[in-house]
């Protein structure tokens, strides 16, 4: 709704791989739905091995099928409800295990009594660095290892299975982060 019936309709542009794929379709005779996974196939191409090949199918046909109406021509309300419905699509895409645009990273907190065997299948997985907190249970007073890890939103549904899996109890906080520098945000050769 919020790309196809405010910032597609009306010409406003979004950010990141979005907004690359935006900025092509109006300079080219190609569709937005063709346009973003074709830019996006490198991160479709990550996605189809970690989510499944349903990923890619689902997220191209949405775009290419759903009708959705313009709905205003007022610049202001679409910006307003274009970013809101934009934003809210995301996230009920990262909370279902699929995204719009893969560039984006969060930050993951994941407290649990298998700490231990979490971050080892995290780091034998994916190969992604996990930095580990000590902390107290504020009601219990029982020391936890807190993990910290940073991943892609490809990598986040991958990293919530693995936690659910190990300890289904297990509490997780999702944080997206503006930027990362340095550390080891890159796969290894081997994964």
């Amino acid at each position: 709704m919020g790309l196809k019936g405010f910032l597609e309709a009306s010409s406003f542009i979004d950010g990141g791989i979005t907004g690359v794929s935006m900025l092509v379709a109006k300079a080219s005779p190609l569709p937005l739905a063709l346009l973003i996974p074709l830019v996006d196939l490198p991160f479709i191409a990550v996605a189809w091995r970690q989510l499944g090949p349903a990923f890619a199918v689902r997220s191209a046909l949405v775009l290419l099928l759903l009708p959705c109406p313009h709905v205003t021509r007022d610049p202001l309300l679409i910006a307003v409800f274009g970013g809101f419905f934009l934003g809210a699509g995301i996230g009920l895409a990262i909370r279902g295990g699929a995204v719009l645009d893969g560039t984006e990273i969060a930050a993951l907190l994941i407290i649990s009594d298998r700490s231990k065997e979490l971050r080892e299948a995290i780091m034998h997985t994916l190969g992604r660095e996990v930095t580990v907190f000590r902390g107290k249970g504020g009601m219990t007073g029982q020391d936890q290892e807190i993990l910290y890890c940073v991943l892609t939103r490809l990598e986040i549904g991958r990293v919530r299975g693995i936690t659910t899996s190990l300890d289904p109890r297990a509490f997780i906080v999702m944080q997206p982060l503006g930027a990362v520098q340095g550390g080891h945000m890159q796969k290894p050769l081997h994964g």
